[in-house]
């Protein structure tokens, strides 16, 4: 037999059986349409009460607690998907029920309106006791109560969020749409305290706190040592005691080149006056007497006591090879040459010391007295220069002293402005969190929806026809195949048909048997 011809087969028995037991079905019908009024009228209204929250791009998901920057750091991007996916995990975990069922109360979440929940049976938290076992003062039955109102709010909450969107809808439904607006308030309200909370790190701006005294005391303490260290030895800065020592020195450096210069001068002065000495007379002819006085000779005579001074003042200013000196020590032996010529008919002479020896004697002993301090002078200033080199020597050791203690004073300062920025953004972030400013924020609040959403009535009522029409065909059909007063009969000579006969009166015990088997004559000619 073909899939047609079974289908043609079970639409003629269902029709055969509704029109023979069209009856039975109205009743049964009826009874259950009456059940599901019935039901419908029970059952208890729904309300509904929606908020939004809205994630901005704020500090929550792109700044970091100042803890997360006091070492290397790395670049975490991570998406806006991830941090609202981790929003709606928070407003659906337990911890925020619990909250939030514990400042609603969890009589007032499990109190119901239907009509089942006035009948008189017991809570599974009555059969447990207020305390445990083992001498425990947990309350058990308190505990049970608290559980089961938040399992009923988890099934009555929904987060939704819409796609590729910045927005978070909660949406609650209980039997009161007070109660329903009640819970939307309390648990967006803890989600934004709990969000504050999750964000932040405990102790952050205790421990800057700390770190920032500490480094502050630090400073202070090398500042202080610092300070000792400049008192102690007199310097204000190394590098202008540097520059003034370097200053000092190249002065004194160059007074003892000219104080040697006037050394060597002075004792030139003394060598040339004393050679001087011996080259002239001590005593020289003042007047003579013989006949007439030689005029000419007496002038020639001055003449070459003239030369000689200039010789000697030129002498003592120049040295030997020099033109002026070279030219009047000519002339002055010309001029001797021309008084050895001369015929000196004085017979009586007066003679007196030589002026020329004695001011050559005068300059010799002032000479004598410049070497002597210019001697002086040069000793006194080798001596300053050395005290000059043992003070650069002290003032480079205490440099790098004092450069080893401003090094530690400035390590501890860039510290202590590395603490304080981390402590005053740790005070900010706290200031933010007790102010509760983060970048979630409540944009619509929680509705007051006076019309019911559940149950639809309209939507029971077709359910319940189309289950009752359902349902009795399948009460009839049954009816048909177990006592039904008909017999299915494959005839032999055509056996794709079948024929509806009446069946004759049999016993209960023989009308048992010949169901049983038209059932399985009937599966059998389906199968086929």
């Amino acid at each position: 037999m073909n899939v047609e011809k079974q289908r043609e087969v079970l639409i003629i028995d269902v029709l055969n059986a509704m029109r023979k037991h069209w009856k039975l079905m109205l009743v049964f019908m009826t009874v259950y349409m009456l059940m599901v009024v019935g039901i419908a009228i029970v059952l208890p209204r729904k309300y509904e009460s929606t908020g939004k929250l809205f994630v901005r791009l704020g500090r929550g998901g792109v700044t970091l607690d100042p803890t997360a920057t006091t070492s290397e750091t790395i670049m975490i991007q991570e998406s806006r998907e991830s941090e609202i996916n981790s929003i709606i995990d928070v407003l659906e975990s337990r911890r925020v029920l619990e909250s939030v069922v514990a400042e609603i109360g969890p009589e007032r979440i499990l109190s119901t309106k239907s009509l089942f929940a006035k009948l008189p049976i017991p809570r599974l938290s009555s059969f447990i006791g207020t305390s445990g076992t083992d001498g425990d003062d947990i309350d058990y039955g308190s505990l049970l109560t608290t559980n089961e109102a938040i399992e009923k709010l988890y099934d009555n909450l929904a987060v939704r969020t819409p796609r590729k969107a910045a927005t978070i809808s909660v949406t609650v439904e209980s039997e009161s749409p007070k109660l329903s607006r009640d819970i939307v308030d309390v648990l967006m309200s803890t989600y934004l305290d709990q969000h504050v909370k999750a964000r932040q790190t405990n102790g952050s701006y205790r421990f800057f706190q700390e770190q920032y005294n500490a480094q502050n005391e630090k400073v202070q303490a090398c500042t202080q040592r610092v300070a000792d260290f400049k008192n102690r030895t007199g310097i204000i800065s190394i590098g202008d005691s540097q520059v003034a020592l370097r200053e000092h020195q190249s002065s004194i450096e160059r007074e003892i080149v000219d104080a040697q210069t006037r050394l060597e001068a002075a004792e030139s002065r003394f060598r040339r006056t004393q050679e001087l000495i011996l080259t002239l007379p001590q005593n020289v002819a003042l007047e003579t007497m013989t006949g007439v006085a030689n005029q000419a000779t007496d002038l020639m005579r001055d003449r070459l006591y003239e030369l000689e001074i200039a010789e000697r003042n030129l002498a003592n200013r120049f040295t030997d090879d020099h033109p002026q000196l070279i030219a009047i020590r000519q002339q002055l032996e010309e001029a001797r040459r021309l008084m050895a010529g001369e015929i000196n008919e004085r017979t009586q002479t007066k003679q007196t010391l030589n002026e020329n020896v004695l001011a050559l004697q005068l300059d010799g002993l002032n000479a004598q007295a410049d070497v002597a301090a210019s001697q002086a002078e040069v000793d006194y200033l080798k001596q300053q220069l050395e005290g000059i080199r043992d003070r650069v020597q002290r003032l480079n050791s205490q440099a790098v002293e004092l450069a080893m203690l401003e090094r530690e004073l400035h390590e501890s300062e860039a510290s202590q402005a590395i603490y304080a920025e981390k402590l005053e953004e740790a005070r900010i972030n706290q200031a933010l969190d007790n102010e509760r400013i983060s970048n979630v924020d409540i944009i619509q609040p929680a509705t007051f929806q006076v019309k019911y959403v559940s149950p639809s009535y309209l939507l029971i009522l077709i359910g319940g026809i189309a289950s009752a029409f359902l349902g009795a065909i399948g009460i009839a059909y049954f009816k048909e195949i177990w006592w039904g007063e008909t017999v299915r009969t494959v005839v032999r000579e055509e056996p794709n048909s079948l024929l509806l006969q009446p069946r004759p009166k049999l016993s209960v015990e023989e009308s048992n048997t010949l169901n049983i088997n038209s059932f399985s004559t009937h599966e059998s000619l389906v199968k086929r």
